[in-house]
C-alpha cells in the first residue's frame, strides 16, 4: 500500500493507536491542567487546519 492511498484520517488513527506513544498515558505525564490555560480540541484542530 502506498503512502498516497492512505487518507489523513487514517493516519490520525494510526497515530492514535501506536504503540510508541503510550507512554502518554502515565499519569505522570500529566504536567498541565485546565487551570494553566485552556483544553484543546485536537480533532476540531486538525479539522480546522483543512478547512
Amino acid at each position: 500500500m502506498d503512502s498516497e492511498d492512505i487518507d489523513e484520517g487514517e493516519w490520525l488513527i494510526f497515530a492514535a493507536n501506536n504503540q510508541c506513544f503510550d507512554f502518554l498515558n502515565d499519569s505522570s505525564e500529566d504536567i498541565y491542567t485546565t487551570e494553566d490555560g485552556f483544553a484543546v480540541d485536537l480533532v476540531c484542530l486538525v479539522i480546522a487546519n483543512d478547512l
